[in-house]
């Protein structure tokens, strides 16, 4: 499962960098070891950059608890 944050990473870079990131791994872990890909997660603890306009963040509270229950 790809996870990654949508939030800023300056003007030279698009907002979903990270997931850009993970999900071409995933491609590439796909075609390597012939997996399943679960569908991308967008969002995530942003830390830093969080108050930065435009960066989606949840609380890492949260995604503890998510993923406590996968």
């Amino acid at each position: 499962m790809p996870i990654g944050t949508i939030e800023v990473h300056g003007p030279n870079l698009p907002f979903a960098t990270d997931s850009y990131l993970v999900e071409a791994f995933a491609s590439k872990l796909k075609i390597a070891i012939d997996c399943i890909i679960l569908p991308s997660v967008y969002y995530s603890f942003a830390g830093v950059t969080k108050k930065i306009k435009g960066t989606i963040s949840i609380p890492i509270g949260v995604i503890e608890i998510i993923f406590m229950h996968l």
